[in-house]
């Protein structure tokens, strides 16, 4: 009996050390752990000096589709460097910089995405709604931020996709040809996270709540990707919000109502200056940080025949991704 709980002690022991070396891996990023996805993401060839621009990010921006490549073809003569990372938020972005950033670049581009990204600061382990695995998957991984790594890279394992309802991002390949709404198809990963958390989205775009400390967290770490990155007060600076699409118009507020999902009527959620952009610009009042709120620009074009969203995801139509290149050229090319 002893001898099997000396070994059973000794494996313990064994993953435990296991788990906290490959922390420390991680959060000092000893090697690059998202480097498949730089190599993915840009060419062979891109340019490494400071007339790059960098772009940090989440699933909006990291694909090859993305308003990143539309910003490369518009301005062939700079290099964008996509840094980008489907699932993944600040802390992360921070990690990917600390590795990678030598000298200060010719400009700096980070996505914010209002749906989630609260989410990436801290994931709400004790909501009612979600099954007990998930809770202790959320709980363990809010101190082992590790664990989402591994999580991300299991779901691209082709036979773990099948099963990606169970996981905790969307898949990185959503680029979708769905022209016909179906509660059935739609992101497993967006009704599942709404449902768990039914005030995920409410107290993220109004800044209320539980999500008011998550917030103000968040804004402290993008003022340090910023002193990672090199940029002081000279180097453009370009926040770019990506808002929720049930804050467009009605069209995807209805499609969530349909999925049995809560959408806030408060006024405040769908009007230009809501409360997540204000906020934002009261923190990052520099002349060389711009906010770039995409939701006039996205509301503006978003019509019957020119829809900004996919059918069936959260993510951007290819419309949409136009739209957005086109917001963020108006700055670069002042």
């Amino acid at each position: 009996m002893k001898k099997k709980f000396k070994k059973i002690a000794y494996i313990f022991y064994l993953i435990t050390v296991v788990i906290i070396l490959f922390e420390i891996s991680y959060r000092y990023q000893i090697i690059d752990f998202y480097k498949p996805e730089l190599k993915e993401y840009n060419s062979k060839n891109y340019n490494k000096n400071n007339n790059s621009i960098l772009v940090f990010g989440d699933s909006f921006s990291a694909n090859n589709q993305s308003y990143v490549k539309t910003l490369q073809d518009s301005l062939p003569n700079i290099s964008f460097i996509n840094n980008a990372v489907s699932g993944t938020g600040i802390i992360e972005a921070n990690l990917i910089a600390k590795k990678r950033v030598i000298k200060a670049p010719k400009a700096l581009i980070y996505q914010i995405y209002v749906g989630n990204d609260l989410m990436d600061i801290r994931k709400k382990s004790n909501a009612s709604n979600y099954p007990f695995w998930k809770k202790v998957y959320y709980s363990i991984s809010n101190n082992l931020i590790s664990f989402r790594f591994l999580n991300y890279r299991l779901s691209q394992f082709k036979t773990i996709r099948d099963f990606r309802s169970k996981l905790d991002i969307p898949n990185p390949n959503y680029i979708k040809n769905d022209t016909i709404f179906s509660i059935d198809k739609y992101s497993d990963y967006e009704k599942q996270t709404l449902n768990g958390d039914q005030k995920l989205l409410k107290n993220s775009i109004l800044v209320e709540g539980d999500r008011i400390k998550d917030f103000n967290k968040m804004l402290k770490k993008i003022e340090t990707l910023l002193e990672i990155c090199k940029v002081g007060d000279s180097i453009p600076v370009y926040l770019v919000v990506v808002p929720h699409c049930s804050q467009i118009n009605s069209h995807y507020k209805n499609k969530y109502k349909k999925m049995g999902l809560s959408i806030s009527q408060d006024s405040k959620y769908t009007i230009y200056n809501y409360p997540f952009i204000k906020g934002l610009k009261k923190k990052f009042s520099n002349k060389n940080i711009k906010i770039i709120n995409l939701l006039p620009a996205l509301r503006s074009n978003d019509r019957e025949n020119n829809r900004q969203y996919l059918v069936n995801d959260f993510h951007f139509s290819g419309r949409g991704i136009q739209t957005t290149a086109s917001e963020i050229l108006k700055y670069i090319k002042k």
